[in-house]
């Protein structure tokens, strides 16, 4: 994980700098614990400076920014920089880009394959529409992979991992990925799953409606994610149909 994290970082950094004979930029949203390690395994002949900014201690952030002989810093962190007045004048960006095609090349770095565009678009969808953090996305398409690169019935099969139901569906639409995804809150399981099984709105066994069952009573919604595909519970989702004018209750 800390290889591939690096790997992306580089990467994302030298496309966001490219060009610039001087920059201050920041990074955030990073976990501490990777970003630390980054810092850690930087070469000191690389041609910017990096540190680590912390609210309650950014020091070595605000000497490296007032360093006249500093002229190309990444600041990297798990919050905004911008609370700092000394440090306003760096530009944030995500750690998880908005522009994906900038994502494509960090990841096609990180992993030395590239995602190909059935897999991208589960991706992309996942994260317009839930939200993870670049240490959750590395994990779960590292158990994607194959021997010649990502599978795409493993991108889908592990999806729970990102708390989403699984799928089997052969070249999922956009917006059916985007049901998935809400219908994977656990506020709306625990309103409409049970109530859709009872209704018969699902194929889930009465095996499997015991395990959904013990499940919730832990909060363990990952277990049903991982164990239900979302093709047998969809029924349960499904807005009942109004009954027309006139019709008997």
């Amino acid at each position: 994980m800390k290889e591939l994290f690096k790997k992306y970082l580089q990467t994302y950094i030298q496309l966001l700098t490219k060009g610039s004979t001087e920059f201050f930029i920041a990074i955030v949203d990073i976990e501490k614990n990777l970003g630390e390690t980054f810092l850690g395994q930087c070469s000191e002949k690389q041609e910017y400076k990096t540190a680590w900014f912390d609210r309650k201690d950014y020091a070595e952030a605000v000497v490296l920014r007032n360093d006249r002989s500093v002229s190309k810093l990444v600041l990297l962190s798990d919050e905004s920089v911008k609370m700092i007045d000394s440090l306003k004048d760096f530009v944030e960006y995500p750690a998880l880009p908005e522009d994906k095609e900038i994502l494509w090349e960090c990841l096609t770095a990180a992993f030395g394959v590239p995602l190909e565009e059935e897999n991208k678009k589960i991706v992309e969808t996942v994260l317009d529409n839930q939200r993870i953090t670049v240490e959750e996305l590395l994990e779960y398409l590292h158990v994607c992979l194959n021997k010649t690169g990502f599978d795409t019935e493993k991108i889908k099969k592990n999806l729970y991992r990102l708390d989403i139901w699984t799928t089997k569906k052969d070249n999922p639409p956009k917006q059916y990925l985007r049901k998935m995804i809400r219908h994977s809150d656990p506020f709306v399981i625990e309103n409409k799953l049970i109530k859709g099984i009872t209704d018969g709105l699902t194929t889930v066994t009465s095996e499997e409606t015991t395990d959904i069952l013990n499940a919730l009573s832990v909060n363990n919604f990952q277990k049903i994610y991982q164990n239900i595909r979302y093709e047998r519970v969809e029924g349960a989702f499904k807005s009942a149909k109004q009954k027309p004018a006139g019709a008997s209750f």
